[in-house]
């Protein structure tokens, strides 16, 4: 990674940001001025682009990352604080991060008619210790995966078939991923593909009425469908999905059971 990179990141995201805020601040009821930011304060651009730089530096602890980088930063970050002080900030964020993530997947993922849907859970502690668990409580949700019962939530993903990401959503534990279905694929055309936990009669005639086919394997008791070679071919190649989200899991330290505050957990997320 080189210093070019970093500029233009955070380019980017501070474009974004003084939209974001010049929209927001249109449709405030009242008094419509932000109280201004510390001067010892990061905004929220430099938030984002120091969490984003973490994720792209190979470090899979921020701690880590944040002590060792902290003399690298500093000169573009000159308002940059202590770890301690920076976990407590970086919960303002939030609220234009997700905003910024829409905004990504809107406008810079390419539609090509191909799409993959699937979904992943994100434990937030592990099963024996459930009862015991306080950061979520409330929030969080028991649910069902291929690989058993988790707690905490799940990622709902669709992507092309370049492996970019179209659609997202953060859902607990127990909703299923049917329901999911119809509101992640809202105004995709072409074809969608996913396993049998997404196999429905209903939501493959919704999406069809949209101009969007619905391909997933039929289950053992089923009679097969027919289905034309290349959409088998392309079936075959969900694997682009599962990839993806292996990457998310992996060394984009998706998965995370040391999170204290909700804030944070989500922003780390996003």
């Amino acid at each position: 990674m080189t210093e070019l990179q970093l500029v233009s990141i955070f380019c980017l995201i501070d474009d974004f940001c003084k939209q974001f805020f010049y929209e927001l601040q249109s449709k405030l009821i009242g008094v419509k001025k932000f109280r201004k930011p510390r001067n010892d304060c990061l905004s929220e651009a430099e938030i984002i682009t120091i969490l984003v730089w973490f994720n792209l530096s190979g470090y899979k602890y921020f701690k880590h990352f944040y002590l060792n980088s902290y003399s690298f930063l500093k000169p573009y970050f000159p308002r940059m604080s202590s770890y301690e002080r920076f976990v407590l900030v970086q919960e303002k964020a939030f609220l234009v991060m997700n905003s910024f993530m829409q905004f990504l997947t809107k406008n810079y993922s390419e539609k090509t008619d191909v799409y993959y849907i699937d979904s992943t859970p994100l434990e937030v502690c592990k099963n024996q210790r459930i009862y015991r668990h306080k950061t979520f409580k409330g929030l969080a949700e028991r649910g069902m995966s291929s690989c058993g019962w988790f707690f905490g939530f799940k990622l709902h993903l669709i992507t092309n078939h370049l492996g970019e990401m179209v659609s997202f959503a953060i859902t607990k534990g127990n909703v299923s991923d049917q329901n999911m279905t119809i509101k992640l694929s809202k105004n995709l055309k072409g074809f969608l593909f996913g396993d049998k936990g997404y196999l429905s009669s209903k939501t493959a005639d919704e999406l069809l009425e949209q101009g969007l086919h619905l391909i997933t394997k039929t289950r053992a008791n089923m009679k097969p469908k027919p289905i034309t070679d290349t959409n088998k071919f392309l079936l075959r190649k969900r694997g682009i999905i599962e990839t993806v989200i292996g990457q998310l899991k992996d060394f984009r330290h998706l998965i995370h059971t040391k999170y204290r505050s909700v804030t944070n957990y989500f922003t780390n997320v996003l």
